[in-house]
């Protein structure tokens, strides 16, 4: 039996799901050894499992963390909401 430590890696998953008759638009962060566990991981472990057909994976990225502080991840969408109306 071997002493090496397995290295797991952070993964950022952006995807949408239409399903029910809506549509859903999200981010999930994923740790996993490679890109494909990656996907597989968060295909069989979101809030979506059961609905695997219907979810599209639009990128899947790696998060390469540092030793000094660092924005990780920031998501937006456009809203439509307005203060000046």
């Amino acid at each position: 039996m071997s002493n090496k430590k397995v290295k797991y890696r952070l993964f950022v998953v952006n995807y949408g799901v239409h399903a029910n008759r809506e549509d859903y638009r999200g981010t999930a962060i994923v740790k996993a050894l490679t890109v494909s566990q990656a996907k597989g991981t968060f295909l069989n472990q979101s809030d979506f499992n059961g609905y695997q057909d219907a979810v599209k994976i639009s990128r899947i990225q790696e998060i390469f963390l540092t030793p000094e502080p660092a924005l990780i991840s920031e998501e937006y969408v456009k809203s439509g909401f307005s203060e000046d109306k």
